[in-house]
């Protein structure tokens, strides 16, 4: 990972790159010079969750029924929960004068829960670049349909900073990317698809899947999940595990501007303890505070090297 720090020129938000840096430099040694890739895939179809929303802010209790039931059978899950939870808020809770709901919490004693952050980050760094309020703000606003949340996220920063990341790894391998996805024409097509071609029957980005058919098989044009890279990646840090232990005894000093040192080592320790069974979703934390502390060493290293070489011309 740290092989592509110099090319990103920014730490990055990705540990799944590796994946593509093999694959560019497999492509590159075939001399393919031009690649098509299905970057923003995602993005651009919209898995059409808020459609859930939509419907229970429009009163469709049965369609909003049938959907959570066919999600949560999927994930073998109980769809009573959610179903009672939008039922509340955005058919019961949504009529009534927030004047009187103010009034009813406060003769209940309830206070509104508390954000807090990543207990990762040094809390003086989040007082400075002021994160509480910057949650807050994104997190405010009225209810949005699906069209609405799909057109917020196709307008987000996420879309140019994975695309800004995308092509500087690709040009690393002198290979030209096309992005099929990023067509404004099939943007503005999704765009105005119908949100129950977006999730239908607990399938997300069902139009999609329609469109594969005859052209994929079965297995993987209706699977429902993706693999879970978090594994392989725990796989990795434990095969390189003198490496990691060498990094938290020997993190570069700047990294404690950004990091809670003292979480740091009790998540660390719980890896190293729980190995192969630590829970796939939370190696992303490390691996992030991994790339930011050999972004900083590089960043320092790279300095130190301008520095000398101005000072001996």
């Amino acid at each position: 990972m740290t092989l592509t720090l110099p090319w990103q020129d920014e730490p990055f938000d990705a540990p799944n790159s590796l994946i593509n840096l093999e694959t560019w430099r497999i492509a590159q040694q075939q001399g393919v010079r031009v690649l098509l890739d299905g970057l923003m895939g995602d993005n651009v179809i919209s898995h059409g969750y808020a459609y859930l929303n939509e419907l229970a802010r429009t009163g469709q209790w049965l369609t909003l029924a049938t959907e959570i039931r066919a999600l949560a059978k999927q994930r073998n899950r109980s769809p009573w929960a959610p179903i009672r939870r939008f039922i509340w808020n955005d058919g019961v809770k949504s009529n009534i004068p927030p004047a009187l709901r103010q009034r009813w919490r406060q003769l209940r004693g309830y206070q509104e829960p508390v954000w807090k952050p990543d207990p990762l980050l040094n809390p003086e760094f989040t007082r400075q670049v002021g994160l509480k309020e910057r949650v807050q703000e994104f997190a405010a606003g009225e209810w949005r349909t699906e069209r609405e949340n799909h057109h917020q996220e196709l307008n987000s920063g996420f879309v140019p900073l994975s695309m800004e990341m995308f092509n500087k790894g690709v040009s690393a391998y002198a290979i030209e990317a096309r992005l099929p996805f990023t067509d404004r024409r099939l943007v503005e097509f999704c765009l105005a698809v119908p949100a129950n071609q977006k999730l239908h029957r607990g399938w997300s980005r069902v139009i999609a899947r329609r469109a594969m058919e005859n052209c994929l098989p079965k297995a993987i044009q209706w699977r429902h999940d993706k693999g879970d890279l978090g594994v392989n990646l725990i796989r990795r840090i434990l095969t390189e595990q003198s490496k990691f232990e060498e990094f938290m005894q020997n993190y570069p000093a700047e990294l404690e501007a950004y990091i809670d040192i003292s979480t740091l080592r009790k998540i660390s320790q719980q890896f190293l303890a729980q190995g192969e069974h630590y829970q796939p979703g939370k190696i992303h934390q490390l691996l992030l505070v991994i790339t930011l502390a050999h972004w900083l060493r590089y960043v320092k290293s790279s300095a130190g090297l301008v520095h000398e070489a101005v000072f001996l011309s």
